[in-house]
């Protein structure tokens, strides 16, 4: 067998195959982080080490794997070994995607693999399986501990598998196959729900038979489009939707029907013609997500073109339907193009309609999904295979839910057998094998209540207590009680924002930032990946709507499920609003490794447009613009040198430092309070991964009021809360007699200071609100003293206070506070970094004001310039080394610091080098410093104000009335400035005074 099988491997393609995973993976190993990092890396290494159970749906595969790693004598850093996890992952991701694209080239040119063919073929599959490894969002991933580089491994998996299905369908290997893509699917469940979606479009494989024409496909297709517009339909305010959006979906549908035919009749070309004209507007929000211009209303002239463009679609179709019902002979009316056409103007007019019914929410969804699904099966009903769909449709409903997902294998399994046993067809056997690998698969997730009943340190969960917290938990209800798919139909932003160039969450923020080639430069890769797709259909219609499906659900189907929030919408309930606290890139990671695959088969497409071109032209000149062509190949050199500097993480500490730095503020046995992920799931890891200060007991105040957690504060942290279990089941938000709300963590917050206040240190990190530092509803920030990043909770009251000794100490030693490359040019830190870092600035700073005031001018001016010369550039830090530099009289270190520091904090430390100036009676000097930035930046008022003084103490009465004279000029609203200028006219007129220099 083996003998066979080796035969069969093509060399080439098997070198080129190596050397595409060979060089990702050194790439990835030479930029893998070297140890934790921010967000949730830091709560996955921790739980793979402990076999925790991380937040929902848990990932417990990830974690078993993680395990594994875990315990690999390969790197001495604990978080490394989670971190090449990723590393291994992801560069078999781009092995088994180049396979894939491999497989796909050479269906889509069958019977002409020549040599030249044959090494395009390879050419592109490696030119895409580059631009997917080397995208920003992919390789982030790869090199951290995350899921979706074992999640994306799976993923292709079960794509190439599927496609060597496609040419086995209905054999037993085939079959094996199946059964294989389907375990895969529901195994990596385990990893991330991202990974199922591969299974219902390579599903398709297996649903419909071999003989099914590619209209059949198209239908499939158009038919999951359309639902995926329901949805956007389906959750939209009345008035939301513009009537050009449903046309432009059903417009897309219709140019995957139009691939399909060999031959267009002419009249078909005024269809599209009609369908452009109808969506022009969207021309417009096109170029402004490109241009990143503000939103503005549709211009008259689009929206002129868009009815006009209507209208005359209506009447073309209503002539076209008239035309073929009369032409076409009978019983063969609904193959003809031209009354397909018409049709399809017909569904979008019910499109456009559907939004005007003013009926929403997640029951007409599936409501309105049955009737197109039973349609679909209606007109497909030769081609399906009944028993196979029957079986993956029950199994795919864990996507609904748990308990839809068990009742549906329930009534499938019955279903199943009494079909088999009535007909005795193989295929109901094959049915049952798919239910049982479906659940064999699943069950992975038995690992969180078995785990869960052990109790580990971290657990977010409380599964062991039933199936119904389980179930909740897998379906992500923890913290809200709707499941993510009736979430869709509550829109939390703007469909402009989710789509388009929006903070943290816009898809094409992130999409056009992927691959190197940004700005208008990006719409090259973007035209050579649509043009692959485009090919692709063509050539090879069923693996090619297969691949678009998995880039469209991967984008615009992921839009719209996890339906993130920017801020617009407020919460019915609470009257709040949200916005996503991070960047969500990370979400669309299967569209962008898709759309990257897609590249590489684009550039292959656009070389043998070229070289069919030129056929007819003379060699020599041929072969110049084919190698010229070649070139193309290269691009991936874009993605990979335009993502280094940002993907680099081999010489990133910022996190381990920053969760060190806290951890060992903390008093010994502490109670230490956090507030979110970043100042919480990092400490995690230490702890946990590395045993660093286990001592302190973590409390984060943003999970307090989960009753779950505050559960585990009692049972598995040790801090006593003086209630029982059924006593925190009871708690509830409430509203005291003044007016306060109560919430779960506060009254958390309480019970711990009421039973440990005497037994065991309280701790609040900085990072905590001053709002949430409170004892039954009133302030203890008279009670807190600062001991390096946190804040010590003392008996007594009398102000916030600075342990300054401890501080001073502190933050001077290397072995108690970190802060290596903070200041390393060379080392990418993203905006979250420097956010989370500038806690150390404010410490510093407190801690040396402090000592300034209280006369050790020397210590704080060595903690001041400590922190200038090793953090990031901060005004506080610049401003206040300014300070004690100008008090002593320091001209030389003010004009040694200055050219480090930028915009506002440059002008006000160039005040500050004016006023030691004069203090050194170099009143020209400063004159001429105060001088330049009221010139330069005349709404600037220190330096205004600074040179006004300067005029008024040298009696130079004539420059401070032309200072007054320029500083209305640029700011006449400014009526001190007017008052004052008014009272110096009044004072020079009545004592008939002359300016006076002082010499």
């Amino acid at each position: 067998m083996f003998k066979n099988w080796f035969r069969q491997i093509d060399p080439i393609n098997a070198l080129v195959a190596l050397g595409v995973w060979l060089t990702v993976f050194i790439v990835y190993l030479l930029t893998q982080a070297v140890t934790l990092t921010f967000w949730d890396c830091g709560e996955f290494i921790a739980c793979c080490h402990i076999l925790g159970i991380p937040h929902p749906p848990g990932t417990p595969l990830y974690v078993l794997v993680g395990r594994l790693f875990a315990i690999l004598p390969i790197f001495a850093d604990a978080a490394a070994r989670i971190n090449f996890l990723s590393v291994v992952s992801s560069s078999l991701t781009a092995l088994f995607a180049y396979l894939c694209a491999v497989r796909v080239l050479r269906l889509m040119n069958a019977g002409t693999l020549t040599t030249f063919r044959r090494a395009l073929v390879y050419a592109g599959a490696a030119c895409g399986a580059f631009f997917l490894a080397f995208g920003k969002t992919q390789w982030g991933n790869s090199i951290e501990a995350e899921v979706y580089g074992l999640s994306m491994l799976i993923f292709f998996v079960m794509l190439w598998l599927t496609l060597i299905y496609a040419s086995r369908a209905a054999s037993d290997s085939g079959h094996r196959l199946m059964l294989t893509v389907v375990y895969l699917g529901f195994l990596g469940i385990g990893v991330h729900m991202t990974t199922f979606l591969a299974l219902p479009i390579c599903a398709l494989f297996f649903i419909l038979k071999r003989d099914t024409p590619p209209r059949g496909w198209l239908l499939v297709a158009g038919a999951l489009l359309f639902d995926l517009y329901l949805i956007f339909a389906l959750s939209s305010r009345p008035g939301e939707v513009p009537f050009y959006v449903p046309v432009l979906v059903v417009f897309v549908i219709y140019l995957f029907y139009l691939f399909s035919i060999e031959k267009l009749p002419p009249l078909l070309l005024w269809f599209v013609l009609g369908y452009l004209m109808t969506v022009a507007p969207v021309l417009g929000l096109v170029y402004r997500a490109m241009t990143h211009a503000e939103p503005a209303p549709v211009s008259p002239v689009l929206s002129a073109v868009s009815i006009a463009g209507a209208v005359g679609l209506v009447l073309l179709a209503i002539f076209s339907f008239y035309k073929a019902r009369l032409v076409s002979p009978s019983g063969k009316t609904e193959r003809d193009p031209i009354l397909v056409s018409s049709l399809l103007v017909g569904v979008a007019g019910v499109a456009v309609v559907i939004p005007l019914l003013r009926i929403h929410g997640y029951a007409m969804f599936l409501l309105f999904s049955a009737v197109l699904l039973l349609s679909l099966g209606f007109s497909l009903a030769k081609y399906i295979r009944w028993p196979i769909l029957i079986a993956i449709a029950g199994a795919s409903t864990v996507m609904i839910g748990v308990f839809p997902f068990l009742y549906a294998l329930a009534a499938v399994l019955a279903v199943s057998l009494i079909m088999l046993a009535v007909t005795r067809n193989r295929e109901w056997r094959i049915a049952l094998l798919i239910l049982l690998v479906a659940v064999l698969g699943y069950s992975v997730h038995l690992f969180l209540p078995i785990r869960s009943a052990q109790k580990p340190m971290l657990d977010h969960s409380s599964l062991s207590s039933g199936l119904g917290v389980t179930a909740d938990f897998l379906d992500r209800k923890q913290y809200t009680s709707q499941s993510m798919m009736e979430r869709m139909f509550v829109r939390r932003a703007e469909w402009t924002n989710q789509f388009g160039d929006y903070q943290r969450m816009g898809f094409w923020r992130f999409f056009s930032d992927q691959y190197g080639l940004i700005g208008p430069r990006f719409m090259v890769l973007f035209l050579l990946g649509v043009l692959g797709l485009w090919e692709t259909i063509r050539r090879a219609p069923q693996v090619g709507l297969v691949l678009t499906l998995l880039a469209i659900i991967g984008s615009i189907g992921l839009v719209l499920y996890m339906n993130f929030a920017d801020g617009t919408r407020q919460n019915p309930v609470t009257g709040q609003d949200y916005i996503e606290v991070r960047d969500r890139d990370y979400f669309f990671t299967p569209a962008f490794l898709m759309f990257g695959l897609a590249i590489g088969m684009g550039v292959v497409a656009l070389i043998t447009f070229a070289q069919e071109a030129l056929a007819k032209l003379s060699t020599g000149f041929r072969k110049i613009v084919l190698a010229c062509c070649l070139l193309l190949f290269l691009l991936p050199i874009y993605a990979l040198a335009g993502n280094y500097f940002e993907s680099d993480r081999s010489r990133n500490y910022v996190a381990y430092d920053y969760a060190a730095n806290i951890l060992d503020s903390a008093d010994l046995n502490a109670v230490l309070y956090t507030y979110g992920d970043n100042d919480t799931f990092p400490l995690w890891c230490l702890q946990e991964a590395f045993g660093f200060r286990k001592d302190v007991r973590v409390v984060n105040i943003s999970l307090a009021s989960q009753r779950w957690y505050v559960k585990q504060v009692q049972d598995y942290m040790g801090v006593n809360l003086g209630m029982s279990n059924a006593q925190i089941d009871q708690m509830r938000t409430y509203r005291t007699g003044d007016g306060r709300v109560m919430t779960i963590s506060d009254q958390v917050i309480d019970a711990i200071a009421d039973h440990n206040a005497n037994s065991r240190p309280i701790d609040f990190s900085v990072t905590v609100p001053p709002s949430h530092r409170s004892y039954h509803g009133a302030s203890i920030d008279q009670r807190l003293t600062l001991n390096g990043l946190a804040w010590r909770v003392r008996s007594s009251t009398g102000g916030m206070e600075v342990a300054v000794d401890d501080c001073y100490r502190r933050f001077l030693d290397p072995s108690k506070f970190r802060v290596r490359g903070l200041v390393d040019s060379t080392v990418y830190k993203d905006g979250n970094m420097l956010r989370m870092v500038t806690a150390y600035a404010d410490a510093m700073t407190i801690t040396a004001d402090s000592l300034r005031k209280a006369g050790r001018i020397e210590d704080a001016e060595r903690l001041a310039r400590y922190a200038f010369d090793n953090l990031p550039p901060d005004g506080q830090v610049s401003a206040l080394l300014a300070t004690i530099y100008s008090e002593k009289g320091d001209i030389a270190g003010l004009e040694a610091i200055l050219p480090r520091t930028e915009g506002d904090t440059r002008k006000l430390l160039t005040v500050e080098l004016a006023r030691a100036r004069i203090k050194a009676g170099q009143k020209a000097e400063a004159e001429a410093l105060l001088n330049q930035i009221v010139l330069t930046s005349p709404k600037f008022r220190p330096a205004f104000q600074e040179l006004a003084k300067l005029y008024n103490d040298n009696l130079q009465y004539s420059n401070l009335r032309t200072l007054f004279t320029f500083w209305l000029k640029e700011n006449p609203n400014d009526g001190e400035v007017r008052r004052l200028a008014q009272e110096l006219d009044r004072v020079v007129k009545q004592r008939g005074m002359t300016d006076s220099v002082k010499k």
